[in-house]
C-alpha cells in the first residue's frame, strides 16, 4: 500500500508499478480539477481606478472577477500535482463518493471522510465480487486469472 500527502502525487500509481507488475486496485478521493479564469486584462483597473471603484461603489466599472489571495496560495499547493493516473487495463479505480462541501482544510471531518471512504470501497469490493468481476478477481488473487488481455477494468 502506498500513500501520498497530495502534494506531489496524490494517487502514487507510477511508484506502485515500479515496485510490482500485475493489476491495482486504486482508491481515491480526488474531486479537483484544474481551474481556468477568462480575464479581460485591458479591464483591469489600476491603482488609481481600483481606489475610486473602492471608495465610489454607484459609479464605474467593477474590476473582473479574478482568483483571490487563498485562491491562489490554495492552486500553489496544486500547480505541480502530477495528473491523470497511469493506468492499464488491469487496474481497478475506486472513487468512492466523499461527505458534501468538504473542503481540504476541513481536518476537523477527517473521520468523516475516512468512513465514508471505507464503506464505499467496501460496498464496491462486494458489489465487484458478486458479480465474480474479472480484474477484481486478479486483484484478489493474482496467480488464479486468464489472461491480461480477456479482461478491462472499469472506472467505478
Amino acid at each position: 500500500m502506498l500513500v501520498d500527502g497530495g502534494i506531489v502525487d496524490n494517487v502514487p500509481l507510477a511508484a506502485m508499478k515500479e515496485l510490482k507488475t500485475g493489476p491495482n486496485l486504486v482508491v481515491t478521493l480526488t474531486t479537483w480539477t484544474p481551474k481556468t479564469y477568462p480575464i479581460d486584462y485591458d479591464r483591469i483597473p489600476g491603482p488609481g481606478g481600483l481606489i475610486v471603484a473602492a471608495i465610489n461603489t454607484f459609479f464605474g466599472r467593477r474590476p473582473p472577477r479574478a482568483p483571490g489571495m487563498m485562491e491562489v496560495i490554495t492552486l500553489t499547493f496544486k500547480v505541480n500535482r502530477r495528473e491523470g493516473l497511469p493506468l492499464s487495463r488491469m487496474d481497478m479505480v475506486i472513487q468512492p463518493e466523499i461527505p458534501a462541501n468538504v473542503h481540504w482544510l476541513n481536518w476537523d471531518r477527517h473521520t468523516e471522510v475516512l468512513k465514508a471512504a471505507y464503506h464505499g470501497g467496501v460496498s464496491t469490493v462486494r458489489e465487484r465480487m458478486a458479480q465474480k468481476d474479472a480484474c477484481l478477481m486478479a486483484i484478489i488473487d493474482p496467480s488464479n486469472t486468464t489472461d491480461p488481455a480477456d479482461y478491462e477494468c472499469r472506472e467505478t
